[in-house]
């Protein structure tokens, strides 16, 4: 079950490139710069993220 985020983060979508093709991840964070280096860090590393090799840009999501 994926952990709640802080009270303080929001939720960003990050446009990435997975084997070749644009996608978007979705990630907690406390601002559109903490989102993107969650991901420059996750990008390869972690389960899941294996095929992620570019980061482009974070914004965040609408909750309307």
């Amino acid at each position: 079950m994926p952990s709640q985020p802080d009270s303080d983060q929001k939720a960003y979508y990050v446009l990435v490139s997975e084997w070749g093709t644009k996608t978007l991840v979705a990630v907690h964070a406390t601002s559109i710069q903490s989102a993107e280096k969650i991901a420059r860090q996750n990008a390869g590393t972690k389960d899941g993220w294996e095929g992620i090799h570019k980061i482009y840009n974070a914004f965040p999501m609408d909750k309307g």
